[in-house]
């Protein structure tokens, strides 16, 4: 799979002068109450098999629709790897990493209604302004890219800022935007409005997730090194580092906490948050670990085991529930188990293959 590959060589990153952030609401002011609106699980599909699909969940009634793309857009295929979704104003932006575009849905009906193309392995889009903005790639070892488009025409600006290395989720702020560069041990902090960029350091390295835990800090996972090098790609544990969960304070970017985990080149992810922000939740080992936002150290024991091992986490914001799923191998269909805040399991319902995100 496309989203396997990642590269490890650190890049300078264009610096400027320190940006000022502070948290922002996300801007959903027409979109349902949060318990009123469905679930959607991103399924990557197999590489180069363009049968990537969006599963849709209701949570009133358990119903699933395991590929909701193919049911409304009847003979149209999605794409080849779908990375990831984010919603605004009454439309789906579906992220399409191998076919190198967005398809824009509405959320109504999920009926595609455009496509963003001409760009180069896309991964996370984020809006801010009026204006969408989207991760690249560019190539897989080299320094990527944020690229902007209209929300109007669904086309690209042609305005870009440059990243580190392999540049992966993107997140709005009052004062601009961040990205983690999964690449290096950087984030990429920069406004709209200039052309320069900020690098600002992790202390760890491949960070991957940003979340804001509305106190006003940011924290980052950082997945560590991986042991499979390019360009070969063999096993090298002399390369693999540790991951770490990172917070600092969004005002000033600086002196960031760094919780580092026990056991190099094994990845942690899916770093999410309880809402009312006072317990993160991630994955590691295959199994689930939860802790306060305030503890000083990652917690030694799972919140929830699990035999068959996890690869994604979501939390539902509306009353907490979890959401966890496997990919198994590609070969068939994810699975998602649904958890009590408790840790308690409710139900659990099939998806298309390569389930990688929840969307609420």
């Amino acid at each position: 799979m496309l989203h396997l590959f990642r590269s490890l060589r650190a890049a300078p990153l264009l610096l400027a002068a320190p940006l000022v952030f502070t948290s922002c609401k996300k801007d959903d002011a027409d979109q349902p109450a949060p318990a009123a609106r469905p679930m959607y699980v991103v399924n990557q599909g197999n590489f180069m098999r363009a049968n990537a699909d969006i599963t849709r969940f209701d949570r009133a009634t358990g119903a699933a629709v395991r590929a909701q793309f193919a049911a409304a857009n009847s003979g149209v295929s999605l794409g080849d790897v779908v990375q990831s979704m984010t919603m605004r104003d009454g439309r789906g932006y579906i992220v399409v990493n191998n076919s190198g575009k967005i398809v824009v849905v509405q959320m109504s009906d999920f009926k595609q209604v455009a496509e963003i193309t001409g760009l180069a392995m896309p991964r996370y889009a984020t809006f801010y302004l009026g204006k969408g903005y989207v991760t690249e790639w560019v190539t897989r070892d080299g320094n990527g890219r944020v690229s902007e488009f209209d929300l109007t025409t669904n086309t690209r600006t042609g305005r870009t800022w440059p990243t580190g290395v392999n540049p992966e989720e993107i997140i709005s702020t009052t004062a601009g935007l961040l990205v983690a560069n999964r690449g290096g041990n950087t984030l990429t902090a920069f406004s709209p409005l200039a052309t320069t960029t900020t690098a600002v350091p992790t202390l760890a390295d491949c960070p991957t997730n940003l979340r804001l835990d509305g106190t006003g800090r940011l924290w980052v996972l950082c997945e560590g090194k991986s042991a499979y090098q390019p360009p070969s790609w063999t096993y090298d544990t002399t390369v693999a580092t540790v991951g770490a969960i990172v917070s600092m304070p969004l005002s000033t970017l600086s002196a960031p906490t760094v919780r580092f985990f026990p056991r190099r080149g094994v990845t942690p992810g899916s770093l999410s948050f309880s809402p009312d922000n006072a317990r993160l939740y991630y994955t590691y080992l295959g199994h689930v670990f939860g802790m306060s936002v305030t503890d000083s150290r990652l917690p030694a024991e799972p919140f929830i085991r699990r035999k068959m091992g996890f690869d994604v986490l979501g939390i539902d914001p509306a009353d907490g529930t979890l959401y966890a799923a496997d990919q198994f191998d590609y070969g068939t269909d994810g699975r998602v188990v649904r958890y009590r805040p408790s840790g308690a399991a409710i139900d659990s319902f099939s998806t298309a293959v390569g389930p990688t995100q929840f969307v609420f």
